[in-house]
């Protein structure tokens, strides 16, 4: 059992030293999301943290956004179930921590480095899948066309690769 414990902290160590240099440099539209290997949930750090370089930095569910034009969607199944995420402009879903500000472990099944975006635009919500293999699905088991956008509102559902991996726009 003791075996386990000096490379499951070495693993939370540089789990946060990644999450903090991810941090260094983006900008508002794709700021990365810390990864929590030990929890195995995606968390996100907020731009009201990574501002006050007095205090420790605090890891919270979802960036406090003071919008109601704000784009939130929850994961109902899968690895991130019950998950809420929130943005402004645009939510983009995969494993890459570079593009992606929702994250699924490298070793997700089904899931690409940058599998799909949902984005605001003038008339309203798109969702749009950027080349997964895998597809990505509205509820109804429709696959998107890759780079075509859908419209979607409140209440819609969609899923990634398959249907354990689905959320709704809340």
């Amino acid at each position: 059992m003791n075996i386990y414990i000096g490379p499951l902290i070495a693993l939370i160590a540089l789990a946060v030293i990644f999450g903090l240099l991810s941090l260094k440099g983006s900008d508002e539209r794709s700021k990365p999301l810390f990864y929590d290997f030990k929890k195995d949930n995606a968390k996100f750090y907020t731009e009201q943290y990574a501002q006050e370089p007095k205090q420790k930095q605090k890891i919270v569910q979802a960036p406090v956004i003071q919008s109601n034009n704000e784009i939130k969607i929850q994961c109902l199944g899968g690895l991130l179930t019950q998950q809420i995420f929130k943005s402004k402009d645009r939510i983009v879903i995969g494993r890459d921590p570079k593009y992606c500000n929702i994250l699924y472990n490298n070793n997700t099944r089904g899931i690409s480095s940058i599998h799909c975006e949902i984005k605001r635009t003038a008339s309203g919500l798109i969702i749009v899948d950027k080349g997964s293999k895998c597809g990505t699905y509205l509820a109804n088991g429709a696959k998107l066309n890759i780079s075509e956008p859908v419209p979607i509102k409140h209440g819609d559902r969609f899923y990634l690769a398959e249907p354990e991996n689905m959320f709704v726009i809340l």
